[in-house]
């Protein structure tokens, strides 16, 4: 057995710290992309479904009540927990890495990826895996966020930690993450895979969280990559961090909360 990657590992043990907080904070924000991923792999009665990175397992919870066949795969065991303790004993759910999957070739008739791309140290290679336990026909969706300057909680974050922070502290480096933030790259990345019949829709995900406060806790405490980030940070650098994000968060308040728009690319195809 190879050596797990420097970045898989700071991945599996960044998301095994924040399941809980994720599921209590940004899993209503990603939870929005449910419905078009289950959509654009066809998910209904009795197809064979596997959800790759399932988390706590919202989306297997929707799939398995269209009468899909679900399994979920997770590198995180708080997730895996989570996600049994809300889905039917008839949701198989797998411990695994989205780059290495425990399956057979040809085992599924849809997979879906929510959010995981820019998590793997080899997102082609999670791609590719997805590909090869799909039978000849089946569907695949992924759903990664726009470009920054689309997306507005990632700006708010990142340009409070480039002038208050350090953006080079000493973290495993992953792919860059607005890799797949393109139509064109996540049309490139399919069918570099192999995939046909390509489509690429724009989503028009909000997050709505109480305050600025709220938003930089999300991060903090909620994330593995960005949240690894944020924790590498000296004290002092945090607070100013924390101060920037919320000073920021007042152009998005309304009726008092902080709402952001924050669209997805909902990529999908067919494999030959």
């Amino acid at each position: 057995m190879e050596p797990e990657h420097a970045f898989t590992r700071f991945e599996r043990e960044g998301w095994e710290r924040v399941a809980g907080a994720y599921a209590n904070t940004l899993a209503a924000l990603t939870a929005q992309a449910i419905v078009p991923l289950l959509d654009a792999v066809g998910a209904r009665e009795g197809v064979r479904l596997l959800d790759v990175a399932c988390g706590t397992g919202e989306l297997a919870a929707v799939a398995h009540g269209r009468g899909a066949r679900v399994t979920g795969v997770d590198l995180a065991g708080a997730m895996l927990g989570l996600a049994r303790a809300r889905l039917p004993e008839q949701v198989a759910l797998r411990a695994g890495d989205a780059q290495a999957l425990p399956f057979d070739d040809a085992s599924f008739d849809a997979v879906t990826l929510a959010f995981v791309l820019g998590h793997l140290a080899e997102p082609e290679l999670g791609i590719r895996e997805a590909e090869r336990v799909l039978v000849p026909g089946g569907r695949v969706a992924f759903a990664w966020w726009r470009e920054f300057e689309h997306t507005a909680a990632f700006p708010l974050v990142f340009n409070a930690l480039r002038e208050h922070g350090r953006m080079d502290v000493p973290l495993p480096a992953g792919p860059p993450f607005e890799h797949f933030g393109s139509r064109e790259a996540c049309e490139q990345a399919l069918a570099d895979a192999g995939f046909q019949d390509l489509i690429v829709r724009e989503h028009p995900l909000v997050w709505a969280v109480e305050s600025g406060e709220a938003l930089f806790d999300a991060f903090l405490h909620g994330t593995a990559r960005t949240g690894g980030l944020l924790r590498a940070q000296e004290p002092a650098a945090l607070a100013a961090i924390r101060d920037a994000v919320c000073e920021s968060a007042r152009a998005f308040e309304r009726d008092g909360h902080v709402e952001l728009p924050m669209p997805v690319w909902i990529a999908s195809g067919r494999k030959r």
